[in-house]
């Protein structure tokens, strides 16, 4: 009767955890991202930590079945903790989570304790990680509480952005070896071939938005390119503008005919041939600088491109 007891105060005191946990994760802000975005190896950056030092997600981009593998500080080695399924959670009761997670759930059981861990996304490259240690032995050990940050493994950053300044007071538009040109000086920006038209219409969008800086992902033969205003993205509209607007929550990196593409749904944005590398870094700039719409010049072959936000 005594272990009957123990037990159902056990199961009882797990239970409310888990409610808690779940209050957490509506109480908690977390970023709003596409299941699919958690998949991957992250890791913790304190190596001095006495936790938790790694964890690697997966997820079935058909079922959306996760599973959570986990490694804790122990010496010589990290200790492996098992695998446990995750459950993701979405916005609302109508919701899905592999278009929209707020966060995932996995608990694990080994023989004197249950743990529960809630995993949320605070961009595409950095976790919080917060761990419920309940103990179910006979032990004088207290239950307790501990969060992380992890990093993703291997995540491409943008400390390496490559980036040339200009003044846009002083930039114009001239004939150079039989091409027009956007230039600063003796400094040649944008080329437009014979499209004397897209040139001046394009000088006229980096003057009105104040554009100095154009950034490439990629050279010398960039995949992706981007202008700054004063650092930041440009932001505002001019008449006439052709762009297309889309959700940065939503954008992924997919490979699709053998090559890299940032999609938003079924609409292909931006194609970086067979570099995934450059694709992630361009998916990261446009989370960085929030940028929402597309731009273009001259479509369908567009001479000038910019982004905004």
């Amino acid at each position: 009767m005594g272990k009957s007891r123990s037990y159902l105060i056990s199961l009882f005191v797990s239970m409310v955890l888990v409610l808690s946990s779940l209050l957490m994760l509506t109480v908690t802000e977390a970023m709003s991202y596409p299941l699919n975005v958690y998949s991957g190896t992250w890791v913790n950056p304190d190596k001095n930590t006495n936790g938790v030092t790694k964890l690697d997600i997966k997820v079935d981009r058909g079922t959306g079945k996760v599973t959570v593998k986990v490694w804790g500080k122990c010496q010589p080695t990290d200790c492996y903790w098992g695998v446990a399924n995750g459950l993701a959670f979405t916005d609302n009761v109508s919701g899905n989570p592999k278009q929209v997670t707020k966060g995932i759930l996995a608990i694990y059981t080994p023989n004197f304790a249950t743990r529960y861990l809630i995993i949320k996304l605070r961009d595409r490259n950095t976790l919080s990680l917060e761990v419920f240690t309940h103990f179910r032995d006979s032990s004088t050990r207290k239950d307790y509480y501990k969060s992380y940050i992890l990093k993703r493994d291997n995540a491409i950053t943008l400390s390496r952005e490559d980036c040339v300044r200009f003044n846009p007071n002083r930039v114009e538009v001239k004939m150079v070896n039989n091409r027009w040109k956007i230039v600063d000086g003796n400094v040649w920006l944008f080329d437009f071939g014979r499209n004397y038209r897209e040139a001046l219409r394009s000088l006229q969008i980096i003057k009105h938005y104040k554009m100095d800086q154009i950034c490439y992902i990629g050279r010398p033969f960039s995949s992706f390119k981007y202008l700054l205003s004063s650092g930041k993205a440009p932001s505002g509209s001019l008449p006439g503008e052709d762009c297309v607007s889309f959700n940065p929550q939503n954008l992924q990196v997919k490979h699709i005919n053998n090559r890299w593409k940032i999609v938003d749904g079924n609409v292909w944005l931006f194609d970086f041939g067979p570099s995934r590398n450059q694709a992630i870094q361009a998916l990261n700039v446009i989370e960085k600088y929030g940028f929402r719409e597309v731009c273009y010049v001259g479509r369908p072959k567009a001479s000038f491109t910019y982004l905004k936000r």
